[in-house]
């Protein structure tokens, strides 16, 4: 054999043996577990490596999540999904209820109201005239007659006067 025969056959060699070894890492884009590094697969839906198991290990887990959408459960934490710090904002608790803030619970956090202008925007107050914030319980809720005035509750369904409740209700005959 020549030495440059055996030259080319040892840096193709080196090239199969560089690019064998060569999987994903965690949270890497991938089309198939075989892509990914020992002990992880390739997410189904998201397409990237992460750690076997029903544990979220990556963010995107939780930021694409169904939970994140509905819940505000966006932010990996460990292996948790929890609310971050702007998560309410970008949920439907916000856009439908007005809970846009986070507020401290334990190490996963709640959603909750504390801006008028918050509920103002929520489709609760359009629909069910929740649109002041009850300070007690931190929720939109109809709080004076004039907030169920506005909503599809009065124009509707004739439900123009706001309870002790905080709901819309049909006044007295």
């Amino acid at each position: 054999m020549s030495s440059a025969f055996v030259g080319s056959l040892s840096i193709a060699l080196l090239a199969l043996v560089a690019f064998a070894g060569c999987s994903k890492e965690k949270c890497e884009p991938c089309a198939q577990d075989s892509d990914c590094g020992s002990g992880l697969v390739c997410h189904p839906e998201l397409k990237i490596c992460r750690a076997e198991g029903d544990a979220p290990s990556c963010p995107e887990e939780c930021a694409k999540s169904k939970q994140c959408a509905e819940q505000a459960l966006c932010t990996l934490k460990g292996s948790k999904c929890i609310i971050g710090e702007d998560d309410c904002r970008r949920s439907a608790q916000c856009t439908d209820e007005g809970r846009c803030t986070r507020k401290d619970l334990a190490d996963i956090g709640t959603c909750v109201t504390i801006s008028e202008e918050d509920c103002k925007k929520s489709t609760s107050c359009q629909t069910k005239g929740h649109c002041s914030v009850d300070r007690k319980s931190r929720l939109c809720r109809a709080l004076s007659d004039g907030d169920c005035e506005l909503s599809e509750a009065c124009t509707k369904d004739k439900k123009c006067t706001a309870s002790k409740q905080g709901e819309c209700v049909a006044a007295a005959p």
